[in-house]
């Protein structure tokens, strides 16, 4: 992984090099014909996309046409099936880090295809090149919103239930308050209107739970106290 992204950066691999914001159409045409540099780059990108895939539990032994009829949304033959690639977390969709990960696995196998003209496997190989830098941005900053969330979020979900336990109001109302607190502190709640609770997360990202009965014992704790 560490050595794709220092080719990636412009760093020299070999005899040819991929800069991070164009590439040398002479220099990966050549690489191209020469057969072994070009082709051991693309097969480490299909070994990262699919190590990557694979991590998130998807099987990467089939070839890419039976992966998406078994895991992407719009590909899925019958409800049920749909029903249970969502219930396993297994189902993909469009514009989705794993949707991404498998153009790059299709673009760096078609790249390699030595039935297809000089021209088209660059584009592939230029595809499959684009992917990866946008996959890995956005990773990055991903974590660093993540990181800068958890620097704006209280300490703890209690901290605003002992702010709302000085006012004079019903828990029931004060609970609807506290969802907004929570999502103004950056805990990303999500209210369930069935089970009358609250899914959010903590500091340290990990999903946590309060329902309505602990909230109101624990905004009855901080009257007394």
């Amino acid at each position: 992984m560490a050595v794709i992204k220092e080719e990636i950066k412009g760093k020299q691999y070999k005899k040819y090099k991929v800069t991070e914001y164009s590439n040398d159409n002479e220099g990966l045409k050549q690489s191209c014909e020469s057969g072994e540099n070009f082709t051991i780059y693309l097969e480490r990108l299909v070994v990262w996309a699919k190590a990557e895939l694979a991590k998130k539990g998807f099987d990467t032994d089939l070839i890419v046409p039976f992966f998406r009829g078994r895991y992407f949304k719009k590909h899925i033959a019958g409800p049920q099936l749909l029903k249970q690639r969502k219930q396993d977390g297994l189902l993909i969709l469009d514009d989705s880090e794993e949707s991404e990960l498998v153009a790059i696995w299709e673009a760096a196998d078609l790249a390699m295809d030595e039935t297809l003209k000089i021209d088209s496997r660059l584009e592939y190989a230029f595809k499959a090149g684009d992917l990866m830098r946008r996959v890995l941005v956005y990773r990055d900053y991903s974590l660093i919103q993540k990181k800068v969330a958890g620097q704006l979020r209280a300490k703890d979900v209690h901290d605003l239930i002992k702010k709302l336990a000085v006012k004079d109001a019903p828990a029931k109302e004060l609970w609807n308050e506290f969802l907004g607190l929570l999502d103004s502190e950056n805990f990303e709640p999500i209210e369930s209107q069935t089970e009358n609770k609250i899914t959010y997360k903590n500091s340290n990202g990990k999903k946590r739970e309060m329902q309505f009965s602990t909230f109101q014992n624990k905004l009855s704790e901080f009257r007394k106290s």
